[in-house]
């Protein structure tokens, strides 16, 4: 699989750098070394080819002449080199081989293994300057090189030299180069005062002379044994084009070598007498021992004989870094060295750090906060009916995604047409999920029933979990009531009925307010919205005490949407709607629900409560007081998330990640809440009539137990299976539903009778009841004959256990 990387380059002359994505080298010559690119060091020579183009053969171009990095991969004869060498090469404008990229294939000739005791940043100013310095003394000053191997062995020996320039890299490197050269040889060199110290005391010059002196040449007459002047002058900076008078500092009795780097200008004029050499980086091959240069640098790196030149300035990182130390070059640098460091920044290595610049800038970063969240939907649902809110106040928070429903809300409203759904009730139907049924509500009119907050504490029965045979597994509930808020049962109540059986259900939690459990999971609730709002009110004082407006404008506005939702919390801003016009028919009904997961639910209950759940919806009752608070949520929401995206990115980095801890905080408390909420709305229900039928292998099975066994009110007595498309119309299924209806009117539901004589008389009674039903099956469908059987068994044996009441006499099977 290709992998891709980022270059830096200029299209043409004069124009501007862009970062493209290309695909990373994947097979290099035996004498090349493809390096990943740590860090790049800026030269002048880099800006005048993008600006003036020179020595740019073709464009699109690929600048960089320094840089440093890790090797990625060696070709066969391309030296010493292993698989994760820290290096620094001497790289090459162009395409593939120049450092503004992230991979770049470099001749194994032209790289030197960096010492452990040098970063990469420095280690990427080094290659340049190093190799200018050379030209200048071999090609320049003609002298010989003791430390290249094969470089010239005689030639000029001065005594005394001046370089023009010596804060600069060439001049630098220059320095120790001569320094190493000739031993003996006094070194003068020009600078700004400023960096006089680094120049004596870092690189061992013996004079220092003020670049700016109107007396340079007598200053640096001075500076030689009695006063002749120097044998030569190395200008590495073109100062001869301006101080015309330099040449003054030349000794009369000496070889008189003025020895001049090429800057791009035409070659300077030097007085009658004065011998004058230009050099440049491209008389490198007339150099003898030019093979070695790289060589040597090596050895000298690890000698520690060849140090820094100049400090590392860090400008910053990838291409607006790039940019910027470009320009700082164009207006002229000094003293020191430009360097991007961990340039360019790959995705996978990226780490994360505190912003300390002071730029505008819009990062999809920000985005995390408006980010969709299913979650922040039913929270802004639950804000806005507030169900329970005579048991518990809903907290909704600042979570991920917690300004989005406010943004869509307004955005429905602006977009709405004349006739138009309430953007509330929209957002609270997204809570709203519709359980596909079959029933005979009704007459089988109603096919769905709306599963929300409004009845969560179903939430167990409708997520039962499923045994290894799903397809038999039914969960059973009887809903007596779905919106009614049940009463606190009286005394009298109890007087009246003291098994408590009619009414059982209306034991609610909330009798017991005083509970601590109960008053602990409703004092949480709220304890987590205050944290909240705490949270966002801290972070808005710290942006004041810091000054940092983003910060204070971000955490004013969330400050100001907590308290919108407070607001909204005072009551429930969308209710339950059920039609006025019920009939109220209390015989019971059904209505199943087939899981996708497997299991099915059925509801049992009276016809008037499962229409009436069948036909709720929710409602909005506009008046000003809630208008007023609707819009003041939307407004404060939606500027919230505006502010998100502008303001997070701007903000002071410590700042961010305390934005981003309110957010966390948030998206974690509301999870705790769900289920806080849940339980104390369960509770607050009271007792659900609910069982389970499970782990039966086969579904004619389940459907006996669901009908005979389980609790009586759950009792699936008058449940049609075959209308309800839940069993195929056959006469065994028939007949089995018109047994299980005679056998439930022979059992009752009264309690358990211990009259040896009574159970015996209706196990007898069911007995012949089964008998009669495998006959009937028999003589009118006799292939279904074993099954009719399996059914009898699954009856009297498995289900009633009346075969130990009755046992088989001896002989009959």
């Amino acid at each position: 699989m290709a992998v891709n990387f980022t270059k830096y380059l200029v299209r043409q002359r004069g124009g501007s750098l862009e970062a493209i994505i290309a695909p990373k080298p994947l097979v290099i010559q035996p004498r090349e070394v493809l390096i990943r690119v740590k860090a790049v060091a800026i030269n002048p020579a880099d800006y005048k080819m993008i600006d003036q183009g020179h020595r740019v053969t073709s464009w699109p171009l690929v600048p960089g002449l320094d840089g440093a990095g890790i090797v990625e991969q060696v070709g066969d004869k391309a030296g010493h080199f292993r698989v994760g060498d820290r290096v620094i090469a001497l790289f090459t404008p162009g395409d593939s081989s120049g450092s503004y990229q992230e991979y770049a294939v470099v001749q194994g000739k032209d790289v030197v293994k960096l010492p452990a005791t040098s970063s990469l940043e420095e280690g990427a100013t080094l290659g340049v300057c190093y190799l200018t310095g050379i030209i200048a003394l071999g090609i320049g000053l003609k002298i010989s090189l003791p430390f290249l191997e094969g470089g010239p062995t005689s030639g000029v020996r001065p005594s005394s030299v001046l370089i023009l320039g010596g804060s600069s890299a060439v001049g630098a490197a220059t320095i120790q180069l001569l320094r190493l050269a000739i031993p003996e040889c006094r070194i003068l060199a020009t600078s700004s005062t400023r960096h006089h110290d680094h120049l004596k005391n870092h690189l061992g010059v013996d004079e220092a002379i003020d670049r700016k002196s109107s007396s340079l040449p007598q200053d640096a007459k001075q500076a030689t044994g009695g006063c002749q002047g120097v044998d030569a002058i190395l200008d590495v900076v073109g100062a001869g084009r301006t101080q015309k008078d330099i040449f003054e500092a030349l000794s009369s009795s000496g070889p008189k070598i003025y020895a001049q780097v090429w800057t791009g200008d035409e070659q300077i004029d030097a007085p009658d007498g004065v011998n004058s050499i230009m050099f440049r980086g491209r008389d490198l091959p007339q150099l003898p021992g030019n093979q070695n240069i790289v060589c040597a640098l090596e050895r000298l790196l690890q000698e520690e004989k060849y140090k820094l030149p100049l400090p590392v300035h860090h400008v910053g990182h990838g291409l607006s870094a790039l940019e910027r130390a470009l320009e700082i070059m164009r207006q002229g640098v000094s003293g020191e060295k430009l360097a991007a460091t961990d340039f360019p920044v790959s995705l996978s290595e990226a780490h994360p750090e505190l912003k300390k610049d002071y730029g505008v800038t819009f990062d999809p970063l920000g985005v995390a906060a408006i980010l969709y969240n299913q979650r922040a939907d039913r929270s802004a649902a639950r804000l806005y009916t507030q169900y329970d809110r005579n048991l518990f106040i809903w907290p909704h928070m600042t979570m991920i995604g917690g300004t989005l429903p406010p943004m869509q809300m307004l955005v429905e409203r602006l977009t709405a047409p004349f006739k138009w759904i309430h953007p509330a009730i929209k957002m609270c139907a997204k809570d709203t999920t519709m359980l596909p049924i079959r029933s005979d509500i009704s007459g089988n009119v109603f096919r769905q029933l709306p599963y929300n907050l409004s009845n969560t504490w179903l939430s167990d029965i409708i997520s039962f979990e499923p045994s290894e045979h799903p397809g038999n597994d039914f969960a059973i509930a009887y809903v007596d009531r779905v919106h009614q808020k049940p009463k606190k049962p009286k005394k009298t109540d109890k007087d009246a009925n003291p098994a408590g059986e009619d009414h059982e259900e209306e034991i609610l939690i909330r009798s017991e307010i005083g509970n601590v459990r109960w008053q602990a999971g409703r004092w949480t609730l709220n304890l987590l919205g205050i944290i909240n709002g705490a949270m966002v009110l801290t972070g808005m004082v710290f942006g004041i005490l810091l000054a940092d407006i983003w910060a204070f404008t971000l955490f004013l506005l969330y400050s100001l949407h907590w308290g919108a939702s407070v607001a909204i919390s005072i009551d429930s801003m969308v209710t339950v709607h059920t039609p006025p016009r019920i009939v109220p028919e209390s015989s019971d009904r059904f209505a199943v629900y087939e899981r996708e997961e497997g299991g099915t639910v059925i509801f049992k209950g009276p016809q008037r409560t499962l229409e009436t759940w069948a036909r709720s919806t929710w409602e909005y009752d506009p008046s000003w007081d809630k208008d007023f608070r609707h819009w003041l949520w939307i407004i404060t929401g939606s500027l919230s998330g505006i502010a998100s995206v502008a303001c997070m990115v701007n903000m002071q980095g410590r700042m961010q990640l305390v934005f981003l801890g309110v957010l966390v905080y948030a998206s974690v408390a509301e999870i705790g809440a769900t289920r806080i909420a849940r339980i104390l709305q369960t509770k607050a229900h009271g007792p659900i009539a609910q069982d389970f039928v499970r782990k039966n292998a086969t579904r004619s099975l389940s459907i006996i137990q669901a009908t005979l066994t389980v609790l009586p009110r759950c009792r699936l007595t008058g449940l049609d299976w075959i209308k309800m498309g839940l069993l195929p119309d056959m006469l065994v299924f028939r007949e089995m539903q018109a047994l299980l209806r005679d056998i439930s009117q022979i059992l009752g539901h009264d309690k358990e009778d211990s009259d040896p004589l009574a159970v015996t008389v209706r196990a007898l009674d069911i007995k012949d009841r089964c008998l009669r039903f495998v006959d009937k099956v028999k003589t009118e469908d006799s292939a279904r004959g074993p099954l009719a059987m399996r059914i009898y068994d699954e009856i009297y044996n498995q289900t009633l256990n009346l075969g130990e009441v009755l046992p088989p006499k001896e002989g009959n099977s």
